[in-house]
Formats: structure tokens, C-alpha cells, sequence
């Protein structure tokens, strides 16, 4: 599919829904992770739009609706504080800025959709199987440690301080 037909689609889901899922496949040229984002939270929501990476397409879609669904209904992702019932099970995840300097890389369709770099994007983390967070020297999931290289430079993880919060 074309950039343009993508758009296009991605706008239609706007007009219809709220908000647009975008998929973006893995590169094994340039080693790029697959991720998944949002268009439309900031626009419809006022919420910032957010960025998974290293999930399978059903599985960020599944995610991203349950998540669309609660900001709709008024609930907040907050930055920096685990949250709960996201991803099921006991697991929190924890949101962090993605760095502006990256959004070209990873937001063409909603840069073009809004027609500027002006919105807020937020990266979504979670554990690994162990209960590990990507701020542990444990942690295994290599698409989420990718994903912590773009978090924005002022937002350095405070490992102890989220390590507290998360027990």
C-alpha cells in the first residue's frame, strides 16, 4: 500500500472513529523494531498519541483500542506512574515522552495527518515474563530496550524511585 492510500485510510478512521491505528513491520534492513501508534488521541481526546514497540499487529491493536476506549471514556495514560489493566494480568505498564527529534522516524502518517510535529506522543513500556522493566539490567525484551533509546534526553529513569512504586 502506498503512502497516500495510507493516509487516506488513516483519515477516514479519523472521520469515523476518533482515532487511527497505524502497523509498521519490522526492518531487517535497517534493524528497525516493528511498532504500532496512534492517530488521532491528541486531535479527538486531548491525550497524547502513544507508540508500542515489538508487538505482534492483533496484539498493539487489541491494546491500543482498550486504551483508546478508557481515554474516551475520561481516564489519563500519566507519565511516569505504573498503570494497571492495560495489558492484562498483574502487569503495569509505564508511559515515557517520545523524543521529538524522533518523530520523523516513527510518525510520518500522523505528522502528516496533523500537518506538523506539534503533538504529544507517549512511548508505552512493559515487563518482561520475569517482571522485569526495561530500567533493569534483566530485562529481556529487545524491542522495548530499542524503544527506551528514544524516550525523550530530559526523561532519565529514576530506577529506584519507579522501583518502589511498582512493588
Amino acid at each position: 500500500m502506498n503512502f497516500e492510500k495510507i493516509l487516506d485510510k488513516a483519515t477516514s478512521d479519523l472521520a469515523q472513529y476518533g482515532w487511527s491505528f497505524m502497523y509498521v513491520d519490522a526492518d531487517q534492513v535497517s534493524g528497525m523494531e516493528s511498532f504500532s501508534y496512534t492517530i488521532g488521541f491528541e486531535q479527538s481526546y486531548g491525550h497524547p498519541e502513544i507508540i508500542t514497540f515489538g508487538l505482534p499487529a492483533e496484539a498493539a491493536h487489541g491494546i491500543l483500542s482498550a486504551t483508546a476506549a478508557a481515554i474516551k471514556e475520561g481516564e489519563t495514560m500519566p507519565l511516569h506512574e505504573p498503570v494497571e489493566n492495560i495489558i492484562g494480568g498483574d502487569l503495569k505498564v509505564i508511559y515515557k515522552p517520545l523524543d521529538h527529534r524522533s518523530y520523523a522516524d516513527y510518525l510520518s502518517v500522523a505528522i502528516e495527518a496533523y500537518g506538523t510535529k506539534d503533538f504529544r506522543t507517549q512511548i508505552m513500556l512493559w515487563p518482561d515474563k520475569e517482571g522485569h522493566y526495561p530500567f533493569d539490567t534483566a530485562y529481556s525484551i529487545k524491542a522495548q530496550l530499542n524503544a527506551s533509546k528514544v524516550i525523550s534526553a530530559s526523561e532519565k529513569f529514576d530506577a529506584p524511585a519507579l522501583a518502589t512504586k511498582l512493588n
